[in-house]
């Protein structure tokens, strides 16, 4: 017997008279996976808040994994644009009803085309929580090695003040002893002079002729012919000697550079530039000459 539009119309009116038969006839169609989806998609987007509060959480201390994120983000996007076409699907196939065989051959395929869809849904998700999973024992293990960075930063901090500190009273009593083996009395204690970046070590001095000079060193614990020539043109600078005379130290000036360490060229660059070279040993180049303030 065939089923017309006139049985058809009646069919529609009937399921509208009794509502009962309407969720049985959506029972009957649609498959477990399909009425499982809004709870799969309730899931997901319990998962994408999830994810969002572990990006708050890490995104202060890791920016590097920004980027993780964004495509942790742009999956979950992805799955929710899935989930959008499949709703459009789903909506196309209710408006092109026409013939029920047609309705039921539709229903089939796009049944089995939504069953992959759960099937990849869920796929996602695993990889999604493990992603998410893999990223919070990231950043565990991050904080934990940013925790032993900044406990090294810190200890390396003390040391370096501490090695600048012993570096520096080596080369003031190195200066001491150079200053009386030549005759000269100190006038004031050595001290240090910030002016624009610190001078290590600045003393004055009366030579063995009874003139009042300024002894000035520059400490380091490499030197290299770079900073020989730095702090010799520096010294020789007339805007640079304007800032010592205003700050009290007004020359003749004796100048020294101290190092721990030499390479090859230092000896060369500071007697080249005229000025004196100190080490742990003493004096190894004396100064060419007193160095006369500039106008």
């Amino acid at each position: 017997m065939a089923f017309t539009v006139s049985d058809f119309s009646d069919f529609i009116r009937l399921l509208a008279q009794h509502p009962e038969w309407q969720v049985e006839l959506r029972r009957l169609i649609l498959t477990e996976d399909l009425l499982r989806l809004p709870a799969i998609v309730q899931e997901l987007a319990e998962a994408q808040r999830q994810l969002v509060h572990a990006q708050q959480r890490t995104e202060e201390r890791l920016k590097e994994l920004v980027a993780i994120v964004a495509r942790l983000e742009t999956a979950v996007e992805q799955l929710a644009e899935a989930q959008r076409r499949a709703e459009e699907r789903m909506g196309q196939l209710e408006e092109r009803v026409g013939r029920l065989e047609a309705i039921m051959e539709q229903l089939a395929e796009a049944q089995r085309q939504l069953a992959e869809a759960q099937q990849r849904a869920e796929e996602r998700m695993e990889r999604l929580e493990a992603a998410v999973e893999q990223l919070t024992r990231a950043q565990q293990r991050m904080e934990e090695r940013m925790q032993g960075v900044e406990a090294a930063i810190k200890e390396m901090g003390q040391f370096q003040r501490a090695l600048g500190a012993t570096i520096e009273e080596e080369a003031e009593s190195v200066l001491l002893t150079v200053l009386e083996e030549k005759g000269y009395r100190l006038l004031a204690e050595p001290s240090t002079l910030s002016l624009n970046g610190e001078i290590d070590i600045v003393v004055p001095v009366q030579d063995p002729t009874g003139e009042a000079i300024w002894v000035i060193v520059e400490v380091q614990t490499r030197l290299s012919r770079r900073v020989v020539r730095d702090w010799a043109q520096r010294m020789k600078s007339a805007g640079w000697q304007k800032r010592l005379r205003a700050a009290g130290v007004p020359g003749p000036y004796l100048v020294y550079v101290f190092g721990l360490r030499i390479d090859q060229h230092t000896v060369a660059a500071v007697q080249e530039h005229g000025i004196g070279l100190l080490t742990g040993r003493g004096e190894r180049v004396p100064p060419r000459g007193v160095l006369a303030p500039r106008s």
